[in-house]
C-alpha cells in the first residue's frame, strides 16, 4: 500500500479494466467531452475487447502482465462507468476491491449497491449515467487534490485496517468466540 501525496494535477490518469460491453460505450463521449474541457488525462484500459476511440488520450492495452502494472501505481482515478442494471444494483464488482488495493479513489454511477458502498465508505464519487456527469466528477479532482488525497488516505486507511485478510480473519475469530460464551 503506496501512499501518495498529489499537490497538483499535471495529467490525471484515468484506469478503467474489465469487460467494454454493457453500457461502457459511454465512454467514448467522456474522451471526447473531456478534450473539449481542455482537462490533461490519459485513459488507461485493460480489456480483451476492442475501443476503437481516435485519440491520442487513450491508451488500450488487451493484456494485463508484469510489464504494464506500473499503470496501476500512476493512475489516480478508477472508473466503473457500467450502466445501471439488476445485477450491479445488488452486487459490486470485484474491480473495486483491485482499484482499493492500489488506493484508487473511483467514480461510478448510480448502481444502487455499488454506490452504496462507495458512499458508505467515503472512497470516490457517484456520477450519473451521463457524459456530463461523469466529466464532472473527473474534473473536480482535477481541479481539487486534496480531495483526492483525503480519498486516496481514507481507501489505504480501509484496506490496511478493515479489508485485508488478516482484519477479516479477526473479524472472523471475534464473532467465533463471542459465540462460543
Amino acid at each position: 500500500y503506496k501512499k501518495r501525496d498529489i499537490t497538483k494535477f499535471e495529467t490525471i490518469n484515468l484506469f478503467y479494466s474489465g469487460h467494454l460491453g454493457y453500457g461502457f460505450e459511454i465512454l467514448y463521449d467522456v474522451v471526447k467531452e473531456m478534450e473539449k474541457r481542455k482537462i490533461n488525462f490519459k485513459l488507461y484500459i485493460f480489456s480483451n475487447d476492442k475501443f476503437n476511440c481516435e485519440s491520442e488520450n487513450v491508451i488500450h492495452f488487451s493484456k494485463q502482465n508484469a510489464d504494464n502494472l506500473y499503470i496501476f501505481e500512476n493512475a489516480h482515478i478508477g472508473l466503473i462507468p457500467r450502466k445501471s442494471d439488476s445485477y450491479l444494483d445488488q452486487a459490486i464488482p470485484f474491480k473495486v476491491f483491485d482499484y482499493m488495493s492500489f488506493g484508487l479513489p473511483m467514480i461510478t454511477v448510480n448502481n444502487v449497491e455499488l454506490a452504496n458502498f462507495i458512499k458508505s465508505k467515503n472512497i470516490g464519487l457517484i456520477a450519473k449515467y451521463e457524459v456530463k456527469s461523469i466529466c464532472d466528477a473527473v474534473e473536480k479532482i482535477y481541479n481539487n487534490p486534496e480531495l483526492w488525497n483525503e480519498i486516496h488516505n481514507k481507501i489505504i486507511d480501509l484496506v490496511i485496517n478493515e479489508a485485508s485478510w488478516n482484519s477479516r480473519a479477526e473479524t472472523i475469530l471475534s464473532k467465533i468466540k463471542e459465540l462460543k460464551k
